[in-house]
């Protein structure tokens, strides 16, 4: 999966045209031309906002059932890491009753991103700068992160520079269990799957 893969362009033959989608993005990345809505790259921060808003189901995001599929029949042990507002998509179900469902699917093991998001907090906490002095920004929003990186670039020295949850928990895992393991992210954010793709985070979610 690359960057330029995660999210869909319409065609000219199923775009309607109605440009919701257009004024719904935050950084202005699509535009309609030749009868369709396209998305520039350089511009998009993969929040899924076209996605939410296009009445016509015609925006897609890059799915990767294929890929975790061909992990599942590798060699290699692969873990799948739950990420923590999993609660919320199955608030009728028992965590233990979901995690034996997904190892029943082939992972090796499960386990959910909330241990990385304490070691994340805690390293933030040593890293406060002087609150008469400085601000940080600190969210662990990947969409956000890349807001400030492409469109506010001044602000870039207030980042936190601590790694997302997601990151973390991959770090440990494979700490664990070895470097050969395999990690999958289950996570209901789009911007998680250009996290993945991107550069700063290379080979650390597969």
């Amino acid at each position: 999966m690359t960057m330029e893969s995660v999210m869909k362009h319409t065609t000219a033959a199923t775009c309607k045209e109605c440009y919701a989608c257009v004024r719904a993005c935050p950084s202005k990345a699509i535009r309609v031309t030749g009868g369709a809505a396209r998305i520039d790259v350089d511009r998009c921060v993969h929040c899924g906002n076209c996605i939410r808003v296009c009445t016509h189901g015609e925006w897609r995001y890059e799915k990767a059932q294929a890929l975790v599929r061909g992990l599942l029949n590798g060699d290699a042990p692969v873990a799948a890491v739950l990420d923590t507002a999993f609660p919320a998509a199955f608030p009728d179900m028992d965590h233990r009753t979901l995690a034996g469902r997904i190892r029943s699917l082939g992972f090796a093991n499960v386990t959910d991103a909330s241990f990385g998001a304490d070691l994340v907090a805690a390293r933030q906490k040593q890293r406060l700068p002087d609150p008469l002095r400085d601000l940080q920004i600190s969210t662990w929003c990947p969409a956000c992160v890349d807001f400030v990186r492409k469109f506010a670039p001044n602000h870039l020295a207030a980042l936190s520079g601590v790694v997302p949850p997601m990151i973390a928990m991959s770090r440990v895992l494979r700490e664990l269990h070895g470097p050969d393991l395999r990690i999958v992210y289950v996570s209901p954010c789009i911007a998680h799957k250009a996290m993945a793709a991107g550069d700063d985070f290379t080979g650390e979610i597969d």
